[in-house]
């Protein structure tokens, strides 16, 4: 799976504003992506948040991510995540890819 990571600095006392308007986000890439999006916020600074974004393969992405990205235009939600945070989102440049992955059976 491909694999983008994105480093969120937000306002703690926002954390559920933060994830109610990443879930419209995400359902914005997955409807037009599938995929999966996790988010992770440091047990240690409430206010820092990792996110990963996984999808079927670079080729897909890159095909899709101007139709994603011309929808979320035209929306707020881009200026409303920014109103939570309290630095510029940091994404990581690298490209990764997703090998392999375990999950219990239990």
């Amino acid at each position: 799976m491909y694999t983008k990571i994105s480093r969120y600095m937000v306002q703690p006392e926002k954390k559920e504003e933060f994830l109610d308007i990443q879930q419209e986000i995400s359902d914005l890439y997955l409807n037009s992506m599938g995929g999966r999006m996790q988010f992770l916020r440091n047990e240690n600074n409430s206010e820092e948040w990792i996110v990963l974004q996984q999808f079927e393969s670079r080729d897909l992405f890159d095909r899709r991510i101007q139709e994603v990205l011309e929808n979320l235009a035209e929306t707020d939600l881009e200026d409303r995540l920014r109103d939570l945070l309290t630095a510029p989102v940091e994404e990581n440049t690298q490209d990764y890819y997703m090998f392999m992955e375990v999950i219990s059976e239990d």
